[in-house]
């Protein structure tokens, strides 16, 4: 399988050049904020309107030259709030509209990182914990502790 990485830095900088309205959550979020945990996926948490979801398709097309991109859609995402897009090279990303009746794109607060001249929009500690801590996979739970001290530490 591809570098994950190296093409989630390729899809961020398309979206900035395409202007695309987005947050990273989920684990690479999480690495984001120094907790090195293994991720399958790229969750991304779009603001669902139609011409964010065309600047949307025209970078993932960009980068993956995929033509079933084009199946994200705003009307299925209306539909589907998480629609799993799977590149050939078998990179999975999440595109995420709204998570039940709590979050909606206006409900996140994020950070910016700087790497390698791409700038990342991520999803900050809080918007993480509130993502997180109402969920029971294992993996969230470790990710709150993390949160959590991190939380703790930034107070003090």
């Amino acid at each position: 399988m591809e570098n994950i990485f190296n093409k989630f830095l390729e899809l961020m900088a398309s979206f900035e050049k395409n202007d695309v309205e987005y947050i990273v959550i989920g684990g690479l979020a999480i690495n984001l904020h120094g907790f090195a945990r293994n991720t399958e996926y790229i969750d991304l948490f779009v603001n669902p309107f139609e011409d964010n979801i065309k600047k949307l398709q025209a970078s993932l097309f960009e980068i993956f030259n995929d033509n079933d991109i084009y199946e994200i859609t705003l009307e299925e995402l209306q539909k589907f709030p998480v629609i799993r897009y799977v590149s050939n090279a078998g990179i999975s990303i999440d595109v995420i509209a709204k998570l039940g009746e709590q979050f909606s794109f206006s409900d996140l607060e994020y950070d910016v990182k700087m790497i390698e001249e791409t700038k990342i929009k991520f999803a900050n500690l809080k918007t993480l914990y509130m993502l997180k801590e109402k969920t029971y996979r294992e993996i969230d739970q470790l990710d709150l502790k993390f949160i959590k001290s991190k939380l703790d530490n930034n107070a003090n």
